[in-house]
């Protein structure tokens, strides 16, 4: 049973195309593209939205999320990364307490989302 529930009506950032090279200081860097930056920023805000009123994390919080993706072939845990991140900004939590699950890899062409239950753990 989750504490609290979201749905990201968005399509899913994958991780094959999320970094790009940067050049600093003349030396390769690999940077999160601006698309990921943006997806990260909207799970935060609706995280932070479902919250419930007084919901304090506990020793563990527990994220289970169901994913359908816009096109078939893609992996449910290339998006963990993102989401988690995101997750824990929007708890204004550190993500090592994060234990995550994905219970569902579907393909929905014309409405891809995630949906994420969160609850804690002790």
């Amino acid at each position: 049973m989750s504490d609290f529930h979201f749905v990201l009506t968005a399509d899913v950032p994958g991780i094959n195309h999320a970094y790009h090279i940067v050049w600093v200081a003349g030396h390769p860097r690999i940077a999160k593209k601006s698309e990921v930056t943006t997806w990260q920023v909207e799970v935060a805000y609706r995280t932070k939205e479902a919250r419930p009123s007084g919901w304090m994390p506990g020793r563990r919080v527990r994220v289970a999320y169901a994913v359908w993706f816009r096109r078939a072939g893609r992996d449910a845990d290339g998006i963990v990364k993102f989401l988690i991140d995101g997750i824990a900004k929007g708890l204004g939590i550190n993500d090592r307490i994060i234990l995550s699950t994905a219970v569902s890899n579907e393909t929905d062409k014309k409405n891809p989302r995630v949906e994420v239950w969160v609850s804690n753990e002790d």
